[in-house]
């Protein structure tokens, strides 16, 4: 909506990852005050190496895309 020059939008950071890289004439600005989410995943106690991949995945994920989003907020 914002890219189209319709008007402006809020959105969980989550969901900014699909429009990366930003179109130019969008501008991503924090909340303020700035608002946090909880993520998370279950399991069953006992998984397999497969699930235990994933959830490893997960986490590097995470992490990559909150570098990414904290830098692009910060232009």
């Amino acid at each position: 909506m914002a890219a189209a020059g319709l008007g402006a939008t809020a959105m969980p950071a989550l969901s900014l990852k699909s429009l990366h890289p930003f179109p130019r004439n969008v501008r991503i600005l924090p909340l303020v005050p700035e608002t946090k989410r909880v993520l998370g995943y279950a399991t069953r106690k006992e998984t397999t190496p497969q699930v235990q991949a994933f959830g490893a995945y997960l986490k590097e994920a995470w992490e990559q895309f909150m570098t990414m989003t904290s830098d692009e907020t910060k232009g």
